[in-house]
């Protein structure tokens, strides 16, 4: 993943734009305690495969969920009622999981991946992703964004 920070997106309005959606990204962030939740935004065509999974350092009591907001997304879930969303666009909950570790050789370090999504779009449009702890408390996290691993030359070094 090619490494970013994120802060202050903490609404719609401050929502962190990922410009190539598809290219592996890892968001390194944080959230508070309480009722927060972080906010990113992304432009998908049809066809386009949404893939995104949290990554967690911490122990087991921190685990996030995400929520998938879009026009092609089915509204089937109860979301919480502090996370906004565009007029005409469903959301979709993908609650976190406890799991076991995994190994990460390339950093070389281990993390949990509590919260998975992979799905090919429907619809063309601006899709967000919510990060928010229902236990509301806080802890770091990175949003993982895409599956194509490229690097530019800068990105390398």
């Amino acid at each position: 993943h090619v490494p970013r920070t994120a802060e202050g997106n903490h609404s719609l309005e401050t929502a962190m734009f990922i410009e190539d959606p598809i290219k592996s990204w890892a968001i390194y962030s944080e959230l508070g305690h309480g009722q927060i939740a972080n906010y990113y935004k992304m432009d998908l065509d049809e066809g386009d495969r949404l893939y995104l999974s949290i990554i967690t350092p911490e122990d087991q009591d921190f685990i996030p969920n995400m929520v998938i907001i879009g026009p092609g997304i089915q509204d089937m879930d109860t979301i919480p009622n502090f996370i906004n969303r565009p007029e005409n666009h469903g959301a979709k909950l993908v609650p976190g999981v406890p799991g076991e570790r995994e190994y990460e050789p390339f950093t070389p370090g281990s993390y949990y991946h509590p919260t998975r999504f992979d799905r090919r779009l429907s619809d063309s449009g601006t899709y967000y992703v919510v990060v928010y702890n229902p236990e509301e408390i806080g802890g770091k996290y990175a949003l993982a964004v895409g599956y194509r691993e490229s690097w530019t030359p800068l990105e390398w070094v």
